[in-house]
């Protein structure tokens, strides 16, 4: 974001919408570091946003907008005001705040002064955090071996670490990341007495894709999602995701359906096996089709 040198008001506003809206590695420039953009700031009268991905260069409004689009939660308004009906209304706000920087100027520099003072924790908020790490340390202590797994202490201290959510382990440590190969085996059995196998109806092409029946994820937000969900062998979720391939396959071959469908989870690690090394099961959920 680049804005008009030597507007106070205006490297706020700019720093604020990072703050709020943006990567903290975004850039908040003075405008004259670039002739180009300088140039552009002058023509226009408008501060300056660049799409450091594609190479966009935003002004006024839409500069505003396209920022707002770049959060979650100010994704909506953004989209909004940048609609046809009410892009010359915001082009309006807009100009009025360029109008108004004087007095805006003035408003800002006494409810948010530039400082060189970095804020500090309030001492109870350093205390806090000083009992968390304590508590982090101690359950890491009274996981070793020296310890017993039923002892009073041990008890305590492991109550403790969970009721606190601040449960940790020695691998987190590890000098190399573990990393898991997940795969599932899915088969039903039809009115016939026969096995289908319906791993393939396990697909979903907006969450996950099936390569040979090996699990990859669109992205690692849904792999965080399943891994954890599958790990704590989370059963309900399980069953509606066997009766959903239930009904897929009944839908499909309605002169032989499904009674009953399986599904193992399988997964390897892969830096403690050898390569190819089949997946093991570590968990599986069996449902009468139709019945929840």
């Amino acid at each position: 974001m680049y804005f008009d040198p030597g507007c106070g008001f205006c490297e706020k506003t700019a720093r604020l919408f990072r703050e709020l809206c943006l990567s903290p590695f975004s850039q908040v420039l003075p405008a004259s570091v670039e002739p180009e953009m300088l140039a552009l700031l002058k023509q226009h009268h408008s501060w300056i946003v660049k799409d450091g991905n594609r190479g966009k260069i935003y002004m006024k409004w839409e500069a505003v907008s396209f920022v707002l689009r770049q959060n979650p939660f100010t994704w909506i308004f953004g989209t909004v005001t940048d609609l046809p009906f009410l892009k010359g209304l915001m082009r309006g706000v807009y100009e009025w705040i360029g109008r108004s920087r004087p007095a805006l100027g003035k408003l800002t520099s006494r409810l948010l002064p530039f400082t060189d003072k970095h804020p500090r924790a309030w001492p109870l908020m350093e205390v806090l955090c000083a009992m968390m790490i304590m508590i982090t340390f101690l359950g890491n202590v009274v996981s070793l071996p020296p310890f017993e797994k039923h002892s009073p202490v041990y008890t305590f201290i492991k109550k403790l670490v969970t009721y606190t959510l601040v449960y940790q382990k020695w691998d987190l440590f590890a000098p190399m990341t573990t990393h898991w190969t997940y795969g599932y085996e899915a088969e039903g059995l039809t009115t016939s007495g026969q096995k289908a196998d319906i791993t393939a109806l396990f697909e979903n092409k907006r969450i996950w894709k099936l390569d040979s029946y090996h699990l990859g994820f669109i992205n690692h937000y849904w792999q965080k999602y399943y891994q954890r969900l599958y790990e704590k062998n989370y059963r309900p979720s399980i069953r509606q995701t066997l009766q959903q391939m239930c009904e897929r396959y009944n839908q499909e071959h309605p002169e032989d359906r499904l009674v009953m469908a399986t599904l193992r989870l399988l997964r390897n690690n892969y830096v403690s096996v050898v390569p190819d090394t089949p997946l093991q099961v570590y968990s599986s959920e069996t449902v009468e089709c139709g019945i929840r």
